[in-house]
């Protein structure tokens, strides 16, 4: 990260990662992949968060309409 000014870290992730959301199965590697990038993305913010810098980071999802 930078040392000076700020930095915004975004991840994109989908729902199917959600481990309590799983109710249908299936996509065993896609959302395993999901779920790992979830927690990369909560941890680091709390680490960054720790250290007290102005940096960000941000974790979009998105869903259709229709439903997963």
């Amino acid at each position: 990260m930078a040392r000076e000014g700020r930095s915004i870290i975004a991840f994109q992730s989908a729902r199917v990662g959600s481990i309590g959301d799983n109710r249908l199965g299936g996509w065993i590697s896609y959302r395993k992949a999901k779920a790992a990038l979830d927690q990369i993305v909560r941890t680091a913010s709390i680490e960054i968060a720790r250290s007290l810098s102005r940096d960000v980071v941000v974790a979009m999802y998105w869903q259709s309409r229709g439903g997963c």
